[in-house]
């Protein structure tokens, strides 16, 4: 169980996973996070590029979809709402724009299997191909 808090004028969390192994992530916010304080940012169908399946197999089942969404999604939430997703699927936490605000959240995570952890290198990676991604999405919604 986590408590994050996103203080005013906090910026953008980088992009990441929760865990490399299956596992379910909830978010239940206690206050209100809309747009501006902190919304969630997903990028859809990313936890199946850490499926046991074939390369090419995991590289089509993400992009069928994060392609079949014109934009990245994200998630406002009010106070007793529950956000549940796939522990491997790459988020991150936008930047607080509101200078007297402070948002927070509870966050509770199971892991099926014991989590294998990830280094600074493997950490500083996905956050690189979150970038990426993330920028490669943006533009697929301008097409």
């Amino acid at each position: 169980v986590q408590l994050m808090v996103s203080d005013p004028c906090a910026v953008d969390q980088f992009w990441h996973v929760d865990n490399a192994a299956s596992g379910v992530t909830l978010m239940v916010p206690l206050t209100p996070i809309p747009e501006d304080m902190g919304a969630a940012l997903l990028l859809p169908g990313s936890h199946q590029l850490f499926k046991q399946e074939r390369f090419l197999y995991r590289i089509h089942a993400f992009l069928a979809s994060l392609l079949s969404t014109d934009s990245q999604p994200a998630v406002t939430l009010a106070p007793g709402d529950a956000l549940i997703y796939d522990s491997r699927l790459l988020h991150r936490i936008a930047a607080n724009r509101r200078y007297d605000r402070t948002s927070a959240v509870l966050v509770f995570r199971y892991d099926f299997e014991r989590p294998p952890g990830m280094g600074l290198v493997a950490a500083q990676m996905w956050s690189w191909i979150g970038n990426l991604l993330s920028g490669l999405h943006r533009f697929y919604g301008l097409l």
